[in-house]
């Protein structure tokens, strides 16, 4: 451990969420969907999922892999999936359809 640092340092590094000057926000499609549904005060889903990934939870509620440009509307958020890394879902725009 020593040589390479702390594992659990290099996955929570490794996935975020950016919040943008537009209200909206990037998220990694491997961000942990625990975290990212605690980042958006909707901690009683938690135990609704049995996914771990933001992109598992988009792929569990369209019920296909998306493509790039496919969109979500979920509990009010808007997902658009910006950036494929062939089958698996790198990168997504989140937009709040609240306001």
């Amino acid at each position: 451990e020593a040589l390479v640092g702390d594992a659990a340092d290099f996955y929570e590094d490794e996935f975020k969420i950016v919040a943008r000057e537009d209200g909206s926000w990037l998220v990694d499609g491997h961000y942990s969907l625990h975290d990212f549904l605690t980042y958006f005060d909707m901690d009683e889903l938690i135990g609704d999922y049995e996914v771990t990934t933001v992109s598992g939870l988009i792929i569990t509620e369209l019920g296909v892999i998306p493509k790039q440009g496919q969109k979500l509307i979920w509990n009010k958020l808007e997902f658009e999936v910006i950036d494929m890394d062939g089958v698996k879902i790198d990168k997504v725009l989140i937009t709040n359809l609240k306001e």
